[in-house]
């Protein structure tokens, strides 16, 4: 089995002239577009600038595990450094091919224009001489070959000669044996062999080059129709293997023609071939790209390299491990014997139409198979037919042959010549028939479940109360294998279910197509999977399309002699029944480099990443040839999230972004898909912590932080010091304001005039002022001890207080206390007495000296302020202040005392307390003062 790389799924050009593996795994491929490197998933380019060919050959490997290559125009290149460094550079040669070898220091040795060269890998010159056979220098050399420090060399004049770079000594080992078209070079085990070809002659001779002389070994002899043989090469110390125009083979002392020559993929030009170390083999191709061989042992027959006249084979019946019976899509019937790979058709006489072969079993020296009609094949050809046409499946029970259709089921004898069919449609139909004979039973596959018949008896077995479906049946031993639809696969003995494999249980798929079991195994195929079951060790393996079949494309199993063989769509497989195929070599996986901001770092110790620069991704390669793809990365960052992340294997680059400050270990393993892994590979980065997260910064962040708080208490205890001061002013004030309240004068003008009433035996009057007095007293001392009363109750005070002045100006003395509606009294509050004092100064500074009629206005207003305005008529502030003078007074301690306390006030409680003095004017003389006095709401 193989799979194919060309230029339809990727490969940069289908002419290849060589595949070589490096030791780390990646694949080189010399092809007619040049130099590129595989993985599994990527070709990626290799060229110099100064490379005057495009295509690249001679792929080898030095000691150091460099890759060394050459073009056809005669330059020789070296991969440094992941660079393809030109070597020939500084040399001038003449010559198509720049034949090379290389020697135990990674230097290379050639032999131009007849002098011999050993060029280092940058190019420089490390060893040069001239070499001369007869004082006449050498031709065009074909190849040359290292040998225990001794240049082998092969010119174009058929000689063979050895030149020792220590003593410059040049020896002809053998002239004339040579053809002069094709000399090369190879390795077989130790010995150092030299290919010489001859298409003049059609002849290739295979000579062992000893110290002295040259010793013929083989001839192999050509034909037309296999030209041309390339190449001999050395695949291990064991194996050689021979590529022609027509194939490729094991080599073999034996081979005396390519005719006889066992090959495979005829019809491909082979350029090359080499193995892997997980075992698979590349063969390069001229025509047909790269094929890729997992095992050998896996043979696939078709109609390109066995003459198969279909590639659709619906039913085989094996005989024995080389030959079988094989049905097809079209109801043809062959005999395919493997060794001498002959294939021969069982001719059918039958005039009806014929379609695909659904099964084939032998009976007496003859087959019995379902094409259409049922017919009776022996060598010769169709011996009968019966009609009954396209039966689904049969069994043979003693020498009756039992059949199922899709709608009913019946029987035959076969001994009859005119048998007797007896056909049974009340149970229905079906897909799948098998006859056991421990238990002298036969279990059927019907639509409508799976039933088991003995003695003419049906029953029904079901699972779980259910039918069970079932898609393919098998015996093994007392064993029925059955292949359900949807639940697994069943194992029935007695007609009562005794092993059951499922999803649930074992790696088998519930959904299941074909079963095949006997002694030592049992197969059964799903739609991905084909499994095998150990009958002894219960063991099961799983056969997919890595191993190079698609199990969709399986239609039919059956077994001989140790070999399995499978009826495919696209031909016949066979291998050993216990084939090993399961994958048990880890991938190869590789760092290939750090990415951050666009800049690849390699050396993946100390990565340190500032704290703005907190995003980097990581480059990976890895190599599982065997797996195809089918395999992932498993990754996880220590120190983020210790729970390991799976990706497949094409997502080359894993990404981090904002991550926090600390340090990481990213660690990554590569799974192929039996979940063996590689080996862990990880490396460690360091997120630079942010300017606020340094030990120092929280050092001067606490540091400040308790200067803050030491200044909001130093703060707030000057502020509760100064509150406690002006709230102490403010008591001052209000006693200050108590005072100029209990004016002796105001106190002593109120009695005189209780006393006047009571003169004259106002009995009446005096009683009423007296109360009033009293009241006043009482109300003015309660305020004292509030700092703030009711607008109603400052009224009220106001209100005595007009009323005991009233009795002293007698008639001519009239006020009003206007509120607007507006005006809640009750639910508005101001400081307690502010108001007293400004109506005191009225009445004091304006109407005292007044003479007819005194007014005095108060008016309370609500806009965005409580505003109270005092009116008076009296004889304005500058006449006043003119009497204050001549009487040598000072300034109205009332007034200033609560222009203190304001102050206080605002200081206190911030907020807005204020007033104005207006003159009222009139043709240039004061008719009045107003006081507005601007209160806040609460």
């Amino acid at each position: 089995m193989h799979y194919n790389l060309n230029d339809e799924n990727g490969l940069p050009s289908n002419e290849v002239y060589q595949v070589l593996q490096d030791g780390k795994g990646f694949i080189w491929i010399g092809c007619d577009a040049g130099l590129f490197r595989y993985d599994g998933f990527e070709y990626k380019q290799y060229k110099n600038d100064d490379q005057n060919g495009r295509a690249i050959s001679d792929l080898n490997l030095d000691v150091k595990g460099r890759l060394w290559a050459r073009n056809f125009n005669g330059e020789i290149y070296c991969l440094i450094n992941d660079r393809l460094q030109l070597v020939t550079k500084y040399l001038k040669t003449n010559v198509a091919h720049a034949e090379f070898a290389l020697d135990e220091k990674g230097n290379c040795w050639g032999v131009f224009n007849s002098t011999v060269y050993s060029l280092t890998p940058s190019g420089k010159i490390a060893y040069k001489q001239k070499i001369y056979l007869k004082h006449k220098p050498l031709g065009q050399i074909n190849d040359v070959i290292l040998q225990d420090g001794k240049l082998i060399m092969a010119d174009r004049f058929n000689s063979v000669f050895v030149f020792n770079p220590k003593n410059k000594q040049l020896r002809e080992i053998d002239k004339g044996h040579l053809t002069p078209e094709r000399n090369i070079f190879f390795r077989q085990g130790n010995k150092i062999m030299l290919l010489s070809e001859s298409t003049l002659n059609n002849k290739i001779t295979l000579n062992e080059i000893l110290s002295t002389k040259i010793r013929l070994q083989q001839t192999i002899l050509l034909t037309p129709a296999n030209s041309r043989l390339y190449i001999i090469p050395q695949i291990s110390k064991t194996e050689n293997w021979i590529c022609t125009a027509n194939g490729v083979g094991k080599f073999s002392s034996n081979v005396k023609s390519l005719d006889l020559l066992p090959r495979n993929f005829q019809g491909n030009s082979v350029s090359h071939i080499m193995k892997d170390v997980e075992g698979n083999y590349w063969i390069s191709t001229l025509n047909q790209g790269i094929i890729i061989v997992p095992n050998w042992n896996i043979t696939r027959i078709d109609e390109r390299n066995f003459s198969l006249p279909e590639n659709h084979i619906t039913a085989i019946k094996a005989l024995n491990k080389n030959q079988l019976l094989i049905g097809t899509y079209t109801g043809r019937l062959f005999m395919l014997t493997i060794s001498s790979r002959k294939i021969e058709e069982i001719k059918s006489a039958t005039n009806q139409k014929t379609i695909s072969i659904k099964y084939i079993h032998p009976f007496k020296n003859q087959f019995i198979a379902s094409h259409g009609p049922l017919s009776v094949f022996s060598v010769d050809g169709i011996s009968n037919s019966y009609p009954i046409y396209n039966s689904k499946d049969a069994c043979i029970m003693g020498d009756s042959l039992h059949f199922i259709f899709s709608e009913r089921f019946g029987a035959f004898h076969l001994s009859d010549l005119k048998p007797t069919l007896q056909f049974k449609s009340r149970e229905g139909g079906g897909r799948n028939i098998c006859f056991n004979p421990k238990d002298n039973t036969i279990y059927l596959a019907f639509s409508k479940g799976l039933y088991s018949m003995k003695n003419g008896r049906l029953k029904s077995i079901t699972f779980n109360s259910e039918p069970l479906f079932v898609s393919s049946v098998s015996v093994s031993n007392d064993h029925v294998y059955c292949a359900s639809l949807s639940k697994g696969l069943f194992v029935i003995q007695n007609s009562i279910i005794v092993k059951h494999y499922s999803e649930e249980n074992s790696p088998i798929e519930n959904e299941l197509r074909i079963v095949h079991a006997y002694h030592h195994y049992c197969w059964v195929s799903s739609r991905e999977k084909l499994y095998r079951i150990n009958l002894a060790t219960k063991e099961i393996a799983a056969f997919s399309y890595l191993n190079g079949i698609n199990p969709r494309d399986i239609n039919a199993i059956d077994h001989g002699d140790g070999r399995l063989f499978i009826a495919t769509n696209k031909g016949l497989v066979y291998f050993p029944e216990n084939l090993k195929w399961k994958n048990t070599r880890a991938p190869q996986l590789y760092i290939n480099y750090v990415l951050i901001e666009g800049k690849k770092h390699i050396n993946l110790t100390n990565i340190v990443l500032p704290f703005d620069n907190h995003n980097f991704s990581v480059d990976l390669s890895s190599i599982s040839f065997r797996s195809r793809g089918n395999y992932t990365y498993r990754y996880r960052l220590a120190g983020l999230n210790d729970k390991w992340t799976s990706i497949p294997a094409n997502n080359r680059q894993i990404t981090f972004s904002h991550l926090p400050s600390g340090t990481y270990k990213f660690e990554v393993q590569a799974v192929n898909e039996n979940g063996i892994c590689s080996q862990k590979h990880s490396f460690s980065i360091t997120i630079e912590q942010a300017l606020w997260e340094k030990w120092w910064f929280y050092l001067l962040i606490t540091i400040f932080i308790i200067v803050i708080i030491a200044l909001i208490f130093y703060s707030r205890f000057n502020y509760i010091k100064r509150k406690a001061d002006l709230k102490n002013k403010l008591v001052g004030s209000q006693l200050t304001a108590l005072k100029s309240q209990m004016n002796p004068h105001f106190m002593f003008n109120a009695l005189n005039s209780i006393q006047d009433l009571m003169l004259h035996k106002d009995t009446k009057g005096s009683n009423l002022y007296i109360s009033k007095f009293s009241n006043l007293m009482r109300k003015v001392l309660n305020a004292s001890d509030q700092a703030s009363i009711t607008l109603q109750e400052e009224i009220e005070i106001l209100s005595l207080y007009l009323d005991l002045e009233k009795l002293r100006f007698g008639n001519e003395f009239t006020f009003e206390l206007i509120l607007d509606e507006a005006i809640d009294p009750y639910a508005l509050t101001l400081p307690s007495m502010i108001l007293q004092p400004f109506v005191e100064n009225a009445i004091k500074h304006g109407l005292l000296h007044k003479k007819g009629e005194k007014k005095l206005s108060i008016h309370f207003m609500l806009k965005e302020q409580l505003i109270c305005e005092i009116t008076d008529n009296g004889i304005g502030r500058k006449h006043a202040e003119e009497i204050k003078s001549r009487q040598n007074r000072n300034a109205s301690f009332a007034t200033s005392a609560t222009e203190k306390r304001i102050e206080l006030l605002n200081s206190y409680d911030q907020v807005n307390y204020k007033f104005e003095i207006i003159d009222l004017m009139e043709n240039d003389q004061a008719i009045g003062t107003k006081v507005r006095i601007s209160l806040p709401k609460d």
